[in-house]
């Protein structure tokens, strides 16, 4: 690649793992090409350069990519009960107004749910359990589908006007989004699998940062500590998760047109807290509350150490061995 195509502010290329790199990057993938789906084409010299910066900064083995053995975040993600959380999550994004928003004017989760849920789960997993070269293939990947992500409120919600702009790349929208890419998980996994000490979560939360800072968040955005992070988390939950026409309808499409929109919603409901909930507008008494309490029950009584790979490790760590690292 022509390097001088990332410069920094003294005008001296980065040195990078990717400088000597040239052409598809995925001619450089060892494995079966997760991001098939996408059919976009990734150069080295599409790579932005902050993203050539977090590489530097963070990266030790190329072939681990950005998180490797002993990271919570290969510890919490890769276990197939993390999948229980996914339409809690995703709920929880589409009910901010402007993600709604978008994802009403350019998405197809509302018509479609199974094809973008493979979509975002190759896309995502990418960067989590991917090395080095799809790990950024997938970053790029997404900030160019994002940066056409960009319209207009069709009606006023909460703070936000009728007719106010969004945009996907806005660090706010991003923030939010991250922000349930955190707290959805651990939810998810102190509910099914078992407790997170302090520092466990501690540690989620700080490489999660860096999952955040490759699809643009500045890293300053984030909150210090995760104890600040579940304040902020708080926040917009009370001040801008509001009901909106266009997240109604993204998030009723998505329900509807789930294989089992009864089973979906009730783990939506088991996952999500109180006050989230109520943000959403769902219905939540004793009886779904004992229901989900047994469920939860039956799947941490499972001793995992027994459990076969295929059915205990998510299918995208296993398609990188992450399960024969750690």
């Amino acid at each position: 690649m022509d390097s001088s195509t990332h410069q920094d502010d003294s005008g001296n290329p980065p040195e990078t793992l990717f400088a000597a790199l040239e052409g598809d990057l995925a001619s450089y993938v060892s494995v079966e090409d997760l991001l098939f789906r996408f059919d976009i084409e990734v150069t080295a010299d599409d790579i932005p350069t902050t993203v050539l910066e977090i590489v530097d900064r963070t990266v030790e083995t190329p072939e681990n990519g950005f998180f490797g053995p002993g990271s919570m975040v290969w510890e919490v993600f890769n276990d197939q009960a993390l999948y229980l959380g996914t339409p809690a999550g995703i709920v929880l994004q589409v009910a901010h107004p402007k993600v709604g928003q978008g994802v009403a004017d350019h998405g197809m989760l509302q018509f479609d749910p199974v094809e973008r849920l493979h979509r975002t789960f190759d896309a995502f997993h990418a960067i989590l359990f991917g090395d080095v070269i799809t790990a950024v293939r997938s970053v790029v990947t997404l900030r160019t589908i994002h940066e056409r992500v960009t319209g207009s409120l069709e009606s006023a919600a909460g703070p936000f006007d009728n007719g106010e702009s969004y945009y996907a790349h806005d660090p706010e929208l991003l923030l939010w989004v991250a922000a349930t890419l955190i707290e959805i998980p651990l939810r998810t996994y102190q509910l099914y699998i078992g407790r997170l000490s302090d520092d466990e979560i501690e540690q989620f939360y700080d490489e999660m940062k860096t999952f955040g800072e490759l699809m643009g968040i500045p890293h300053e955005a984030f909150p210090a500590s995760y104890d600040a992070f579940t304040e902020y988390f708080q926040r917009i939950l009370d001040d801008e998760i509001v009901d909106s026409t266009a997240s109604r309808r993204v998030i009723d499409g998505f329900l509807e047109q789930s294989p089992a929109p009864r089973t979906v919603e009730f783990l939506v409901c088991s996952v999500l807290s109180e006050s989230a909930r109520e943000a959403v507008g769902f219905e939540w008494g004793p009886v779904q509350q004992q229901l989900s309490g047994a469920l939860a029950v039956s799947i941490r009584s499972v001793p995992r150490q027994f459990v076969p790979d295929q059915v205990r490790y998510q299918s995208r760590y296993r398609h990188f061995n992450r399960h024969k690292q750690c």
